[in-house]
């Protein structure tokens, strides 16, 4: 049966096939009939997502080969690739949709299979139940359960995680990382899986660093009482933008592991009332996951899922939170980092860090009122004719997107798109929270020697 291309192309006879092939996994020979099914919007506007999140609600019958048949409810997220044909060609290029697809449907399996047998199962990772996808030149789509019915939910984008939230998701992270870390040294993890090395997709994030610094600089000309920091900023410019470069390519770390790419506030789900024996804390969104330093999580995770109030207090506690959990993991299965101790964790982390200053700053927008509303994603699909045409010019010009001269020009243009409104609201102070987070994230990263020549 042909797969839907987005939510106007989903049909009761799809979503009968998709949930019969799902109960099949584990009965063979079931059949789902639908007895009423419907789909609505899965995230709001501006929520940062490069494809379209569906919520599925059906209720059907449920036949089963030497059972009795009953009924039952499915609470679903369907996920489709963006239809914009360049950003479509893009990610399958990229195998970014490929790989949060395999994420789902066998890597974490793989992994917390190893775990489990090398630990009594005492480091799970969590993620939300895969239960359909399609990956292949033409078909694109991944179905997983809806959380958000199990109790677990976002922490507002304003306010982040708390300080034991914080914890609780670093501990997530250090189950991922040390898990994968471990099984690497056991089953060479790129080999099984080559497409999630470090690759063009991710010199994409580092890009745009100088147009970031112009963003600060025009924002500090308006804050008189920081004129000091203005003229070092101004005076720095070429060396900070080769700092937030040099972090991002940082290749000295031990540690190397399995990492999210996207951990963000918007990506984690927290339970609201779990008790002793429930996992309290989901990350969702795998599609930038790849093989990197742990400090690029880390530093990524701290900048947008925390405040810079939170990482002042708190920022030693958490690392230190986050290493007594990784060490535990790799300890009980048995492959110490050799010789890596908290120091060379920091050292790792202060390495990156001045590319999480840029991450930290990027995070700060979402409290702006003039980009609050965008809807990064078009759901409207095109006529089956205009798809194959402009889907046949992509794949002909996207050579030439991908140079790092043309990707370099479009994360400028898009930086520009947003940083435009953006700077116009700082400048005109007319947005409390946003001048005051932007304000910190900069005195923040001056206070670690961001700017020093």
């Amino acid at each position: 049966m042909k797969t839907p291309r987005g939510r106007s192309e989903v049909t009761k006879e799809w979503v009968e096939h998709m949930l019969t092939e799902f109960e099949s996994r584990n009965n063979l020979g079931s059949k789902v009939t639908l007895q009423s099914w419907d789909i609505g919007d899965a995230t709001n506007k501006g929520d940062g997502y490069s494809g379209d999140l569906v919520k599925l609600e059906a209720k059907g019958t449920v036949q089963c080969t030497g059972k009795a048949q009953h009924e039952k409810e499915y609470h679903h997220i369907l996920k489709f690739m963006s239809p914009e044909p360049f950003m479509h060609e893009m990610l399958k290029r990229f195998h970014t949709y490929g790989n949060e697809s395999k994420i789902y449907s066998s890597i974490i399996e793989d992994l917390n299979k190893f775990q489990a047998d090398h630990s009594d199962n005492q480091f799970p990772i969590n993620i939300p139940k895969h239960i359909y996808s399609k990956d292949t030149n033409k078909e694109q789509i991944l179905v997983m359960e809806n959380m958000k019915i199990l109790d677990y939910d976002n922490n507002p984008k304003k306010n982040g995680l708390g300080l034991e939230e914080a914890k609780l998701a670093l501990e997530q992270l250090a189950r991922l990382h040390g898990v994968s870390y471990t099984y690497h040294t056991k089953n060479d993890f790129l080999t099984k899986y080559p497409n999630f090395k470090r690759g063009k997709m991710h010199q994409m994030m580092a890009m745009g660093q100088d147009g970031i610094i112009d963003m600060v600089i025009e924002f500090l000309k308006t804050q008189d009482e920081h004129e000091d920091l203005l003229k070092k900023v101004i005076a720095s410019k070429p060396h900070t933008v080769k700092k937030m470069n040099d972090a991002f390519n940082e290749r000295n770390g031990q540690v190397y592991c399995l990492n999210h790419g996207d951990p963000w506030n918007n990506n984690i789900l927290i339970k609201q009332s779990a008790n002793a024996k429930e996992e309290k804390v989901v990350f969702v969104d795998w599609e930038f996951a790849h093989w990197n330093t742990s400090s690029y999580d880390l530093n990524y995770f701290l900048a947008g899922a925390t405040t810079p109030e939170l990482r002042k207090n708190h920022l030693d506690d958490l690392l230190q939170h986050y290493y007594s959990h990784f060490t535990r993991v790799t300890n009980t299965l048995g492959s110490p980092v050799p010789g890596w101790g908290f120091e060379q964790l920091s050292a790792e982390f202060d390495a990156v860090s001045a590319w999480g200053f840029g991450k930290s700053l990027t995070f700060s927008m979402i409290l702006s009122e003039a980009i609050k509303d965008w809807k990064l994603a078009n759901h409207e699909l095109p006529s089956a004719i205009a798809t194959f045409l402009m889907k046949g010019i992509a794949k002909v010009l996207m050579p030439l997107f991908i140079k790092p001269s043309m990707m370099e020009m479009m994360k400028k243009g898009k930086k520009k798109k947003l940083s435009d409104p953006v700077l116009k609201e700082l400048k005109t102070n007319s947005n409390k929270d946003l001048n005051v987070r932007f304000l910190d994230c900069i005195l923040e990263a001056d206070q670690k020697g961001i700017f020093d020549i």
